[in-house]
């Protein structure tokens, strides 16, 4: 079997495995009826990070990004429509999901103007990968000013950098420069924030939240 076969299939199975890690927070959701104490943010940044995802992998005709975006989107836009069913509070949700179309609708103008939206596709599919990959990063000055790491979602934190080291080795392997370095920055990101873990040894009044934690910050 040809490498570029194992390492996608890897991608495939890693990422899927990622996508379905916000199951956990609508269990806890469907148990409370409740949205209470939980963020809309991880869905709606997740939707929209797979539909920039998925665009860039229709442009780019490369069937494993469509696939596995289409997939996250799909899981997505599920967790979205779940957590607009049990929150209380719709006019925050529908202002949140309206600036999203807002911005999706954006990104199709813009795209639409361009000769080669290649370019300015892969751009703004980083950047999202990346801003999503490192959700985290919110909570380091916490984590400094304590001096304990045990706030942080360690597993979610490792297995993004798993998921990322294997994106990277597929754009290696398909010669994307867009899908290398938006990958090799959110490994960079994972293993700065994991390197904190040794800095900063979890204390034990943490450890009974991590995680909770590791749902919230995803």
């Amino acid at each position: 079997m040809e490498l570029i076969h194992v390492v996608s299939s890897l991608v495939i199975i890693f990422t899927f495995c990622n996508f379905t890690t916000g199951l956990q927070i609508c269990i806890r959701i469907w148990k409370k009826k409740s949205t209470q104490d939980f963020a809309a943010f991880p869905f709606i940044a997740g939707f929209l990070c797979t539909f920039l995802g998925l665009r860039y992998g229709l442009v780019i005709h490369d069937s494993v990004t469509i696939f596995v975006n289409s997939i996250g989107l799909a899981v997505f836009t599920f967790y979205v429509l779940f957590y607009y069913h049990f929150t209380l509070n719709k006019r925050s949700i529908n202002l949140k999901i309206g600036v999203l179309i807002v911005v999706v609708l954006l990104f199709e103008l813009a795209i639409g103007h361009q000769e080669n939206p290649r370019t300015l596709s892969g751009i703004i599919a980083s950047i999202s990968g990346v801003v999503f990959s490192g959700s985290p990063m919110t909570s380091i000055s916490q984590v400094v000013r304590d001096k304990n790491a045990g706030i942080l979602p360690f597993w979610l934190i490792l297995s993004t950098a798993v998921v990322a080291l294997l994106w990277f080795a597929y754009g290696f392997l398909i010669g994307d420069a867009f899908i290398q370095i938006s990958n090799s920055l959110a490994v960079l990101l994972a293993v700065f924030q994991l390197s904190l873990f040794v800095f900063y040894p979890p204390q034990s009044k943490y450890k009974d939240f991590e995680k909770q934690l590791l749902m919230e910050n995803l």
